[in-house]
């Protein structure tokens, strides 16, 4: 355990750093030092700093839940963070045409906290129209067919003040803030972290150093890898007027889980914040490999301001078509499984971190400081959830985010490595016989695209079918690997060529997430060579495109069809073979169809990701979109 009179660093006064400074001040550490990237605290460059952030409590897993309920009782009687807690309550739906997932989702978060004792007599059904009224009878549009449930005992934190309100406090206990101060590199005797040197050029020494950065822990520490990923969510604002503003005053959180959230306008501007629901968007860097932060960050994908103009036609349809200010992206640390990484550092002694927000860390300003003094005074973490993760060791398939997985960034960024869209197989059988009556409904849209892949399928190839695939899509069998919809287009108007017939004896989608639809596929298949009909039984995955998951015409981004439980590695012979198919049958190829797409030569500059065995305890991470 420390002296009180040792020296600590932190790194980054966003909501981890500030409160770990909160909480050390308060057991009595008298030499603590912030330093901060930004120009002021908060930082324009924390997520915490914004208009309000959610405070809710329930969660599928319980170990959160009563983390957040310790939080949500500093948010109420601590006389430091009640000032900016409005316990509006949290309104949480889905709407009509909210897929099966947010749907379960839902129904779990809902089951974690309906036999709590805290939410005796706070939680209301909501099952009709009539419901939604009672609980916010400002919100004035159809929302047919929604269904949730109103939290009385939820609301949000006006997050700026409430970071502002932290940092005056730990100044005031004699904490030493300094901004415009980026680290550059950590400083090291032998083994040990003596602290950080910032690009100034002034040394910083310490004997703990604490790491709270966040969303660029990978440009100072560089050996997190890929278990905390730099994530992005968009956030929108509408200016409203003064009259707007006070019938909408003291509305409740709103969350449709598929479609995205707002909360009542900010007092005293009239601003009301948006945010879409999504996975997030990530941005690596060539060189390094890891998920960082690009410089530029005020835009926001187009699809993401489709979902918000849904969202406001069915909450409050007057302002469906406002003009927004303030769009941007805001960046998280995000790890695969959602829990926070709160551990030594291995294998450098003095070093400590606290990240991995994940969409839910800001609701813990009050307690999770506590966690991060509790590491630094017993040296290790004995909660193993929050331990330094290695490699893929982190898990994959978290189900609390609707349609979580990574996408992506759509905006000014390096390139993507070529894993991001392609799907790894999880399957333990190689049984992929469609059962048709157990096929999973999709919407119009959705099922449109289904019926043009399956005609592509069955060697009735249009361009305008073709034109279901992204420019820089990927197709992937055990044949074929296409790397651009110029390929991609030469093998599906080359099947008439090689087969009489190909009949689609029937498909069963097995899965229908965001950004992923997965089916099994029986296809019998007649040579012209020889006499002999062959029928295939596949599963068949389509990684949809970001930018079109919402539209009419959704296009497909990664096509992988596999034909037994062992993936594809991307590696020796048979890859080899893969690529030259691709690469020379469109050279022979005559087909003024074809030519059409002869723009998208090339058009992937993705990196193909080696994978070694091919399985999916293989060397590289398994996507679970």
């Amino acid at each position: 355990m420390p002296d009180l009179q040792d020296s600590i660093l932190i790194v980054g006064a966003g909501t981890f750093g500030l409160s770990a400074a909160y909480h050390l001040s308060r057991a009595g550490y008298k030499s603590i030092t912030i330093l901060e990237k930004g120009t002021s605290v908060p930082s324009s460059l924390s997520a915490g700093n914004d208009v309000n952030k959610i405070v809710r409590a329930e969660y599928e897993d319980p170990f959160y839940t009563e983390l957040a309920l310790q939080a949500m009782s500093e948010w109420t009687d601590n006389e430091l963070f009640a000032p900016h807690y409005h316990q509006t309550g949290y309104l949480l739906a889905n709407s009509a045409a909210a897929p099966e997932k947010t749907k379960k989702t839902l129904a779990k978060s809902l089951e974690s906290i309906r036999v709590h004792p805290a939410w005796a007599g706070r939680i209301d059904p909501i099952k009709t129209r009539e419901d939604i009224t009672k609980a916010a009878p400002a919100l004035d549009g159809p929302m047919e067919g929604w269904e949730g449930y109103f939290n009385q005992f939820a609301g949000y934190a006006h997050a700026a003040n409430a970071l502002k309100a932290v940092s005056e406090y730990v100044k005031a206990q004699g904490v030493e803030v300094h901004t415009g101060e980026e680290v550059a590199s950590l400083t090291y005797e032998g083994d040990k972290c003596i602290g950080a040197r910032t690009t100034s050029g002034k040394d910083f020494t310490a004997a703990t150093t604490i790491l709270t950065v966040g969303a660029s822990l990978g440009n100072v520490l560089p050996s997190v890898g890929r278990q905390v990923t730099a994530k992005a969510w968009s956030v929108l604002h509408i200016q409203l007027q003064s009259e707007e503003a006070a019938r909408l005053k003291g509305i409740p959180v709103t969350y449709a889980r598929d479609l995205g959230f707002f909360f009542e306008p900010e007092p005293g501007t009239g601003i009301l914040k948006l945010s879409p629901s999504g996975g997030g968007y990530t941005n690596y860097s060539t060189t390094t490999g890891l998920s960082t932060p690009p410089e530029e960050n005020n835009f926001v994908p187009e699809a993401d301001v489709r979902r918000i103009r849904k969202l406001l036609q069915e909450t409050l349809p007057s302002l469906a078509d406002r003009p927004f200010i303030d769009q941007h992206i805001c960046w998280c640390a995000d790890t695969a499984d959602s829990d926070y990484v709160i551990d030594a550092v291995p294998g450098k002694k003095g070093l400590y971190l606290a990240t991995g927000d994940s969409g839910h860390g800001f609701k813990m300003l009050p307690v999770v400081g506590q966690w991060i003094k509790d590491l630094v005074e017993k040296g290790e973490q004995s909660i193993v959830r929050w331990k330094w993760k290695e490699g893929s060791d982190a898990g994959q398939n978290v189900s609390w985010r609707a349609d979580s997985g990574h996408i992506n960034f759509p905006g000014k960024t390096s390139a993507t490595p070529g894993e991001e869209f392609e799907v790894r197989q999880t399957s333990t059988t190689e049984d992929y016989h469609p059962n048709p009556s157990k096929s999973i409904p999709l919407s119009p849209a959705r099922q449109r695209l289904i019926d043009d892949i399956i005609a592509l399928y069955s060697m009735e190839p249009t361009v305008e079918r073709v034109k279901r695939y992204t420019a820089d899509c990927v197709y992937d069998d055990q044949f074929v690997y296409a790397n651009d919809r110029y390929k991609m287009a030469g093998q599906w108007f080359a099947l008439p060529k090689l087969f009489n017939a190909s009949v689609n004896e029937g498909y069963e989608i097995v899965k229908n997430d965001r950004d992923l639809i997965q089916f099994r596929n029986e296809q019998s298949w007649t040579f012209k060579l020889i006499p002999k009909t062959a029928t295939i039984n596949a599963l068949v995955s389509l990684s949809l495109d970001p930018g079109t998951v919402d539209s009419d015409f959704i296009q497909v981004k990664y096509h992988k069809d596999q034909a037994n439980d062992k993936d594809y590695s991307h590696e020796g012979v048979g890859f080899s073979f893969k690529k030259w198919q691709a690469d020379n049958v469109i050279k022979v190829m005559d087909s003024k169809e074809v030519e059409a797409f002869a723009a998208d030569k090339d058009a992937s500059k993705n990196k193909v990701k080696k994978y070694g065995t091919g399985k999916t305890e293989g060397d590289a991470p398994i996507k679970d979109l």
